[in-house]
């Protein structure tokens, strides 16, 4: 076992802190009914289902870290496990900080790290 960060990274267009607030965190969402089967900007077939990926990666490590990029604003966010499993809420309803900065490079995509401490 170890203690390396598992790192998955995209190129895609990236999200904006209320696309992180509102889509993101909500489970069960069906991202291809409010916007289509395809990516806007790249025209690519939309993949994963109902956030499983997410729920996978928070099951395995102590905490999730995401960094998303778009229009020169880079919005991250941690999802410490701990505090899911000790919630009555679901996770689109935890007191979550979202931090928002300006990027140097106007760069998209994703990345996200589960950790274990």
């Amino acid at each position: 076992m170890t203690s390396d960060p598992v790192v998955v990274r995209d190129d895609g267009c990236g999200m904006t802190e209320r696309e992180v607030r509102h889509e993101y965190l909500r489970i069960a969402r069906d991202r291809r009914a409010s916007k289509g089967d395809r990516t806007a900007e790249y025209n690519r077939k939309v993949k994963g289902r109902k956030g499983i990926g997410k729920i996978a990666g928070l099951m395995v490590a102590d905490r999730m870290e995401l960094a998303t990029r778009t229009h020169g604003v880079e919005t991250r966010l941690v999802i410490p496990t701990e505090d899911l499993l000790q919630s009555a809420e679901d996770l689109e309803r935890l007191p979550l900080s979202v931090a928002t900065v300006r990027c140097a490079m106007p760069a998209t995509g994703i990345r996200t790290t589960p950790m274990k401490q």
